[in-house]
């Protein structure tokens, strides 16, 4: 399947018969490849490739958006007529700003052929590494490969047309022993970065590991979370609270921050398409360039993200968060330990809500593998903890950084490094 010329003709095609005042088009065309494993059991191992358009029409800043995945002239004919006719029947958009022009964006792809022609024996391989080696550890494993090439395009009425190529896989394994289960997953670019390998080695460690646990009090203890758990975090924490307009208005969690220390001064935390180990997407949903953006430099809040619409209304520079990068140090994780007196080490975080607003509060569950800390040394592993903190305040609390390791949230590629957060608020024991 050729996926860019699929793009140019339905641009071509929308140029022809489309008559709204104004319009964008978003394209996505996948190669997937998935291999799933159960119960010591390789049980799928398939491949895939679809296509889907976006398109939104305009008419005097009234829109519409509609999707389909019917490529035909005859396809994007009848997508184009449906989207005119519900936008002029709709209410006007008062943040409407006129579609991008072409400004002649350098786009590089990241691409790794190898990930074109894996091919399902050599996926098959590496469930049946997983497999084997909890088998010798007297373990259930279940897990996932996937890797997929994706062709995004975005295109506009003012003759605005990108195209940018991405590849990337994950692996991801839950060991089971005596009802304890713990998780390994690594991520990368490249099929040769992808150390499954030690991931596994991990996950098998943490398993033993976590036979025989205690069960702690609930209080503020030092934590060091990994460079997985972290990201999550960070996640919410920009999704709910970096936002420029709301900061503007008064009901951001950031409001009177900026500009001041947030931090220590080791912390930089910032977004860059052309990350060496993060690399993304180089423009946004609406075709806007992306370049990297500081969020925190030297622990100072610079910048915040930025819409167009309130970029245009602000004199601001607008910019979007397509990736997050944290600079961090030598340390291993396993050099954090020793720094922590007492405490816990955890792996992983879900069932994450907002509780406040206003500080960004979250609250969540620990969960995989959870390891109680006492003079440097992992001691036990622990039963599980809901914590309620916040990653805004999180920040000023950062005791230390570890080693940045790739990770993979919600598609969204980081670089990320563990940190020991002081005072990390866990609640309550769960009851798993």
């Amino acid at each position: 399947m050729n996926y860019q010329n699929s793009f140019n003709k339905i641009c071509e095609l929308l140029k022809k018969y489309s008559t709204a005042d104004d319009y964008q088009v978003n394209y996505l065309g996948t190669k997937n490849n998935l291999t799933r494993f159960a119960d010591n059991m390789l049980t799928q191992n398939i491949e895939n490739e679809f296509e889907e358009v976006y398109l939104t029409s305009y008419f005097d800043s009234k829109k519409a958006t509609l999707q389909t995945a019917n490529l035909s002239e005859g396809g994007i004919k009848e997508l184009i007529k449906r989207s005119e006719d519900i936008a002029k029947k709709s209410k006007k958009d008062v943040e409407y700003l006129p579609s991008l022009r072409d400004d002649h964006q350098t786009i590089n792809h990241n691409l790794d052929a190898n990930l074109l022609d894996l091919s399902p024996t050599k996926r098959s391989d590496m469930a049946g590494f997983a497999i084997n080696e909890a088998v010798k550890h007297q373990m259930t494993a279940a897990g996932t490969f996937e890797s997929s090439v994706d062709h995004v395009g975005v295109a506009t009425k003012n003759h605005l047309q990108k195209y940018h190529i991405q590849s990337g896989c994950a692996f991801s394994a839950t060991f089971d022993k005596c009802n304890e289960q713990t998780n390994c997953r690594t991520s990368a670019m490249t099929f040769q970065d992808l150390n499954y390998q030690s991931a596994i080695e991990d996950g098998i460690r943490d398993a033993i590991l976590m036979q025989n646990k205690i069960t702690m009090p609930p209080g503020k203890y030092d934590v060091l979370l990994s460079s997985h758990a972290y990201t999550e975090l960070n996640f919410m924490g920009a999704g709910y609270g970096m936002d420029r307009k709301a900061y503007d208005k008064g009901y951001s969690a950031y409001n009177k921050k900026l500009g001041t220390q947030i931090a220590p001064e080791h912390i930089n935390l910032f977004t860059d398409p052309n990350s060496p180990h993060a690399a993304c997407k180089p423009f946004m949903y609406d075709g806007l360039s992306v370049s990297k953006n500081m969020l925190i430099e030297n622990g100072i809040l610079k910048n915040l993200p930025t819409s167009r619409f309130w970029g245009h209304q602000n004199n601001l520079q607008a910019f979007g968060i397509g990736n997050l990068i944290m600079d961090g140090s030598h340390l291993s994780d396993d050099l954090l330990i020793q720094k922590i007196e007492r405490g816990f080490y955890i792996k992983d975080i879900w069932y994450i809500r907002l509780v406040n607003q206003e500080d960004l509060t979250l609250t969540g569950m620990t969960r995989n593998a959870l390891f109680y800390i006492e003079d440097g040394k992992i001691k036990s592993g622990a039963t599980h903890f809901r914590w309620n903190d916040s990653p805004m305040l999180m920040f000023d609390r950062i005791k230390d950084v570890g080693m940045a390791k790739r990770e993979q949230v919600w598609n969204y590629p980081s670089y990320m490094p563990p940190v020991i957060i002081k005072d990390f608020n866990l609640t309550s024991a769960t009851l798993f």
